[in-house]
């Protein structure tokens, strides 16, 4: 059994790129104030779209903030929120598929742990399901397949951060067909043959759109493909430099998510839960 809080990743090897300020003031302090800061001190922030019921949008919640309204982007750590109908820029790196163990939140909410898709107990929750086709465990708490994707964020000043998107429930129809969109571009050799590109040689936009069920209606994800990346131009190069090292930390379990405490928090945009 894999049960596991994820740790946060190491920025220590990626780092992203910044706006070149001549302030010649601070360069015998360069890095001064990180000397004992370890992986553990930073984290991947996610990017999240705000709901109804967010926090961050509730004036009597101590996380309100002002402005913010349903179907905004926002990024947990910088706590910066972009309008939903203009969206962000972003190059997908790598997906991660878990299984979140969630406490109900009759029960007083919260999570519990992830497990690979494959891990035993995920297999027998299959044969466990509640009338709203949730995965109930032995202790009554249920598990949210969920699917995580590593990405950079561009940000309009040429800089460039990673951000953690967290799609479950009817988000993960727009998690599969973002994949499959992916997997179909396909680049040709000098010899002629094809392969798969990279996720990481393609821009995408994200904006958010209304949705709704009998239940209610929130706010989900818009994927649309914005321009393939040219390793030509420095700064696209810059990029997809960034973008291959932050997969290989991935990829060598290094940078993983760090699970959010509130499930609408980590990506369930709807109102099912």
């Amino acid at each position: 059994m894999s049960k596991k809080k994820d740790k946060p990743m190491d920025l220590e090897v990626v780092k992203p790129k910044v706006e070149a300020i001549v302030c010649a003031a601070f360069e015998s302090d360069a890095g001064a104030g990180f000397e004992n800061a370890s992986s553990d001190c930073y984290a991947i922030p996610y990017l999240q779209i705000l709901q109804k019921g967010s926090p961050q949008c509730d004036d009597d919640n101590n996380a309100h903030i002002d402005g913010a309204v349903p179907g905004q982007i926002f990024n947990n750590v910088t706590q910066k929120r972009v309008d939903g109908q203009v969206g962000v820029l972003v190059v997908p790196v790598h997906m991660h598929h878990r299984f979140v163990e969630w406490v109900p939140r009759t029960s007083g909410g919260g999570f519990k742990g992830t497990y690979d898709p494959n891990d035993p107990l995920v297999l027998k929750a299959k044969n466990n399901r509640d009338e709203s086709g949730k995965l109930i465990l032995e202790n009554g708490n249920y598990l949210a397949d969920t699917r995580y994707h590593f990405c950079l964020v561009l940000d309009e000043d040429g800089s460039m951060a990673p951000v953690v998107i967290g799609m479950t429930s009817t988000q993960l129809r727009k998690s599969r067909n973002w994949m499959t969109q992916m997997q179909n571009i396909q680049f040709r050799r000098a010899d002629g043959s094809s392969y798969i590109a990279p996720s990481y040689s393609h821009v995408y936009r994200l904006t958010t759109v209304g949705e709704s069920n009998e239940k209610g209606g929130w706010k989900g994800w818009k994927i649309s493909l914005e321009r393939r990346l040219n390793p030509s131009d420095p700064a696209d190069a810059a990029i997809v430099e960034y973008a291959r090292t932050f997969r290989k930390q991935l990829m060598d379990g290094r940078a993983q998510v760090a699970p959010m405490d509130d499930e609408l928090s980590a990506g369930s945009n709807d109102a099912s839960f």
